[in-house]
This record gives structure tokens, C-alpha cells and sequence, in this order.
């Protein structure tokens, strides 16, 4: 008989809107026959589904407020520490932590529990976090030292973790994505002079809506029937341009 492989997820934040992609990831390994639970210092309820995962969290500093510093603090600091009673050394055979900030935060809980650490690193992990904090580049060679696997979404993370110090033996190159649903195909017919674009991602300066936004108001009187629909979550963009015209 096959043994069950089980896996803990840590999240600095589990139930962020904007990182969905989590859900869908943790959603698509429990199709694959893969016990899964999560290890979280922050919860932001009501954005994901109810699914049969363990979640654990400490109550009282586990709602998410973005404005309190402090607690997001001492819920980094405490939640591996105090969260640790709660967990078997025989329960799990993987500890997969979610952005390299994570990984640093829990990477002491693996090795009290005595198994393995994963840590993928997504985005602002890479260069903002040491960018703005250097004490994050002692941190992450520490960590590349315990994990037992980096992983990055594809050659230019690769490159920046090795230019982090992460030995090559460690880093693999895993695409983020899961299989899609059984979605069905329409077959839809465009309306001559007509355009409809529309971007999906988080309101935030990297995904570039104002260039989007710009790009389309040059192209508009050649196509004066077009339209740009902009779909996310966040406020920093939405700041920005209230007081600030393109």
C-alpha cells in the first residue's frame, strides 16, 4: 500500500485575494493524493474556501490588519514558537514554506520537527525585501543553508537566488501553475470596430495599469471603439492616481 505524503504550508499570510494562485496550488496537490496543512502567522478569512486542510493560527493575533505593525510582528515571531505543542514530529513528512520570508520565519519549526524545508520564492522576496531591509541577506543565507530545496518560477529567479549565495544543488525551477478545470469554450463572435481588453492582476506598481492605461489612450482614436476594463485588489495605484494625472 502506497504511504500518504504530508505536506505543512507556512504562509506569513494565508487568505490574501491577491494570492489566490496559493489556494489554487494547495487545491491541486489535494487532487494528487496529498495530505496538506497550514501553519500561518496571519489569517485574512472569508477570500478561499472551507477545504478539509488543518489550518493552525493563533487566535488572538492572527486577524489581518494591515495597519498594525506590531502585531503582524509578534505574530511572525510567536507562531512558530507557540504553535509548535500542537504539532507531531511524526505528523508531517515536508515543511513547504510560501515566499523566502516565510521560509526564514519557520525554518526553525522544521528543524524542531525534524523534516525536511521547501521554500519557493514568488516576487518581492527576491529583491524588494533585502532591498529595503539588508539584514535579510544575512537571513536568506542562513536559510539556503538549512533548506533542504529552493525553488524558483523560472531562469531569472533562478540567477537572483544564486546571486543571493543559494548553492546550485538546491535551487529547482518549478512553473507556477495547475491544471485547469473543465471550463467550457465559447465560441464568440467580435463586433466589427469594437475592442475589449481587459487586465487582471493586483493594483500595485509592478503589474503596470498605468502604462496599460497609457498605452491605450495613444492607441484609442485609431480604435475608437475600444474599451479597457481594469479587475484587482489594492490601493496603492488607486492613491497614486487620485492626486496624480497621467
Amino acid at each position: 500500500m502506497k504511504s500518504e505524503i504530508r505536506v505543512l504550508h507556512a504562509f506569513n499570510l494565508y487568505g490574501n485575494p491577491s494570492e489566490i494562485w496559493g489556494f489554487r496550488l494547495l487545491e491541486s496537490l489535494e487532487a494528487s493524493g496529498v495530505h496538506q496543512g497550514v501553519i500561518t502567522a496571519q489569517f485574512w478569512p472569508g477570500h478561499f474556501p472551507e477545504r478539509p486542510w488543518e489550518v493552525y493560527r493563533l487566535p488572538l493575533l492572527s486577524g489581518y490588519h494591515p495597519q498594525a505593525y506590531l502585531r503582524r510582528q509578534l505574530s511572525y515571531l510567536l507562531t512558530p514558537v507557540l504553535l509548535r505543542p500542537r504539532l507531531s514530529s511524526g505528523q508531517w513528512h515536508l515543511l513547504h514554506a510560501h515566499f523566502g520570508t516565510a521560509g526564514r520565519r519557520f525554518a526553525p519549526l522544521a528543524g524542531r520537527l525534524g523534516i525536511p524545508l521547501v521554500v519557493s520564492f514568488y516576487g518581492t522576496d527576491y529583491q524588494a525585501v533585502p532591498q529595503r531591509r539588508p539584514v535579510w541577506r544575512r537571513r536568506y543565507e542562513a536559510l539556503f543553508q538549512q533548506a533542504y530545496c529552493v525553488l524558483a518560477e523560472g531562469p531569472h529567479g533562478a540567477g537572483l537566488l544564486r546571486e543571493m549565495g543559494c548553492p546550485d544543488a538546491k535551487i529547482q525551477m518549478q512553473r507556477l501553475g495547475v491544471m485547469p478545470g473543465p471550463e467550457p469554450v465559447l465560441s464568440r463572435q467580435k463586433p466589427a470596430g469594437s475592442l475589449r481588453l481587459v487586465q487582471v492582476a493586483s493594483f500595485v506598481e509592478k503589474k503596470g495599469q498605468e502604462d496599460s492605461i497609457r498605452a491605450f489612450a495613444k492607441a484609442l482614436p485609431a480604435c475608437p471603439g475600444a474599451t479597457l476594463t481594469l479587475a484587482g485588489d489594492g490601493s496603492a495605484i488607486r492613491k497614486r492616481t487620485k492626486h496624480s494625472p497621467l
